[in-house]
């Protein structure tokens, strides 16, 4: 009968669609294959209809599947919410917290954060999803998402971390190039390499603001990426110049790779938040995590 399922083969459901795979879920469960692959072959049976589709080299959910998923999978949070309330008492975070950060706050800073939390905190495992699809946070069963962006979905908790300063770098050879540049139409002639998802975009604008100055240039561009990493590294050899967060850029201004111009002049910033389920108890590991992302990434963001 469904209601004697045993909910650890909930769990290694969850695992499953998680991983991606059944080997993965072993690995991330720290479960021999064998008895994974067991596990969700008898919670099928006991469901009577499959739920997962298996091939050598690909796994897709049934609609059963995706059922179990979309319905029963965010009642396993609100349990785990639950027991670290009542574990609160005794200090303890422990548990599994799944993030998913985009592609250059990924790679560029969360090495140091996780490193940290985890020492700090050795019973916590963190499962971290960098990309910058926008993912459903509930469907696909994530803790939380750290976003870059001004955010209008009224279906998440949203947490301003910080704002992500913004600035203007090019190759050292190209800023010889275009000879003195001191105030914003200087630019207006030098290859822009603008981010963007949309390749055809082009004609783009820069606000740029000083005091009570706002002044908008308008750029020749002849490059766009959704990478902040593809232009950086355009930029570098001397393709044009590119809008970078900061804490991508300034280590290679130190190196020399790149050198910031206008720096007097301020372009708009844009906010970091991070975004979790509303949910009625927010895990304790959740809420300590997010604690250490503001204290990590706030000297990291101006």
């Amino acid at each position: 009968m469904a209601n004697q399922i045993d909910l650890n083969k909930i769990y290694v459901f969850r695992a499953v669609v998680r991983a991606g795979s059944i080997t993965k879920a072993a690995q991330l469960l720290k479960q021999p294959k064998s008895n994974v692959s067991r596990q969700l072959s008898t919670l099928e049976e006991e469901l009577g209809m499959p739920l997962v589709l298996r091939t050598t080299r690909h796994l897709s959910l049934t609609s059963a599947g995706k059922e179990l998923n979309e319905t029963v999978l965010p009642y396993l949070n609100e349990i785990e919410g639950a027991l670290d309330k009542i574990k609160e008492g005794t200090d303890e975070v422990a548990g599994r917290i799944r993030i998913t950060v985009p592609e250059d706050i990924g790679i560029e800073l969360m090495g140091g954060i996780t490193k940290s939390f985890q020492s700090m905190y050795p019973q916590i495992v963190l499962e971290t999803h960098v990309g910058n699809r926008w993912v459903d946070l509930i469907k696909e069963s994530f803790d939380m998402a750290l976003r870059i962006g001004r955010m209008n979905d009224s279906t998440l908790i949203q947490k301003k971390i910080g704002m992500v300063s913004l600035g203007l770098y090019l190759s050292p050879s190209l800023k010889m190039k275009t000879g003195v540049i001191k105030k914003p139409s200087d630019i207006s002639d030098i290859p822009y390499l603008a981010f963007s998802p949309n390749p055809k975009l082009c004609g783009l604008r820069i606000n740029f603001h000083q005091s009570s100055q706002v002044k908008s240039v308008k750029l020749r561009t002849v490059f766009t990426s959704n990478s902040f990493f593809c232009l950086r590294d355009l930029a570098i050899k001397q393709g044009g110049m590119a809008v970078l967060p900061s804490f991508m850029a300034e280590r290679f201004v130190q190196s020399g790779d790149l050198v910031r111009i206008l720096r007097d002049w301020e372009i708009d910033t844009l906010p970091m938040h991070v975004l979790i389920p509303h949910q009625k108890d927010v895990p304790l590991r959740t809420r300590k995590f997010i604690e250490h992302l503001q204290q990590g990434l706030m000297p990291l963001l101006s």
